[in-house]
């Protein structure tokens, strides 16, 4: 419970946006409020997410997308913040691969179950929100609303704002 505010109080007053590149509304959703909330790790541990479990299972490696990482990741740079990283108590050797394509092979007996066409590709870290605008292909202005793990309402422009609005999370979103 206490690392909701410890979170907060850390990415106060604009650290957020020196460390993160982006205006991180306080949520206990994020992963590094999870992550700073959790105590001793023991080594040798991955964390991952769902969707980088997941990636991990089709195609055995540990990659993730920077979108991914949004409370761990500094989104202008696509790196983990290091600082953020250290607050957390967190080993860079304990989170995935940051990876921004190309996709990678979908495992033979993963193709194999599924009925999947063996050259099937996966993309690290498409999460609900970050395949659904994937999908969206939004052109510069347009706007959208999702309803997934939690309502999102927003807008796709080709560079971020500046400066951002209040409680405006952006992250990069790769057209190819």
């Amino acid at each position: 419970r206490g690392a909701l505010g410890e979170t907060a109080a850390f990415l106060s007053g604009g650290r957020d946006m020196d460390l993160l590149g982006t205006p991180l509304p306080m949520s206990t959703n994020w992963l590094l409020v999870k992550l700073k909330g959790r105590g001793a790790r023991p080594a040798g541990v991955k964390y991952l997410q769902i969707h980088d479990a997941v990636f991990a299972c089709l195609t055995g490696l540990y990659h993730s997308h920077p979108s991914g990482q949004i409370s761990l990741v500094d989104q202008r740079t696509g790196v983990y913040s290091a600082e953020v990283l250290d607050f957390a108590g967190v080993d860079r050797a304990a989170l995935p691969l940051l990876a921004d394509g190309p996709p990678q092979p979908l495992k033979a007996e993963w193709a194999k179950a599924s009925g999947l066409p063996p050259a099937t590709r996966v993309y690290p870290g498409l999460a609900d929100m970050s395949a659904a605008f994937g999908g969206l292909d939004l052109a510069e202005g347009e706007g959208f609303s999702l309803a997934n793990t939690s309502e999102i309402m927003g807008f796709f422009a080709d560079a971020p704002p500046t400066p951002p609005p209040a409680r405006l999370v952006s992250a990069p979103v790769d057209r190819k």
